[in-house]
């Protein structure tokens, strides 16, 4: 095992500039892509230190475009979580988040009418369905209700 090559900086910054070049990574996701390419811990910190001086990793860019492209397919519930599992740390996805803020009743109107759209006849089981389908997407309560209540109305 201690015969694993140990790889230099310049070859490491070559490998995460290639890697960054076909997308963009959080901190977390290319520290570990260098990890399994076996660069040593210090080149590893080297290689990230050197890629955000020159702004090529920068997580609050990332997590700001990230729910950017997504707010209007996904909760900030779904969205949150993504981030965190990419390594986004918690302060910069409440920042982002907050920032992002705005009201997601359009969207839980399209979910909903999609999946009404198909349906018949529409009574209170039907609505339960789709509130719980709704919720289970990680949008709030209180804007689900708000939202199927308009419909309702406009249903009948």
């Amino acid at each position: 095992m201690e015969n694993k090559k140990i790889k230099s900086f310049e070859r490491g910054k070559s490998r995460a500039l290639h890697i960054l070049a076909k997308t963009s990574k959080t901190e977390n996701e290319l520290r570990q892509k260098l990890i399994k390419n076996e660069y040593s811990e210090q080149v590893i910190d080297k290689i990230i230190m050197f890629l955000k001086e020159y702004g090529y990793i920068n997580d609050f860019e990332y997590a700001s475009n990230y729910v950017e492209c997504r707010k209007n397919h996904k909760s900030f519930m779904q969205m949150r979580m993504a981030l965190r599992l990419k390594g986004v740390g918690t302060s910069i996805i409440e920042e982002v988040l907050e920032n992002k803020k705005e009201d997601q009743s359009e969207l839980i109107k399209s979910i909903a009418e999609k999946k009404i759209k198909n349906i018949d006849k529409v009574d209170r089981n039907t609505m339960n369905k789709v509130y719980k389908f709704i919720y289970s997407k990680g949008f709030k309560s209180n804007e689900i209700i708000t939202v199927l209540k308009e419909l309702e109305g406009n249903i009948k």
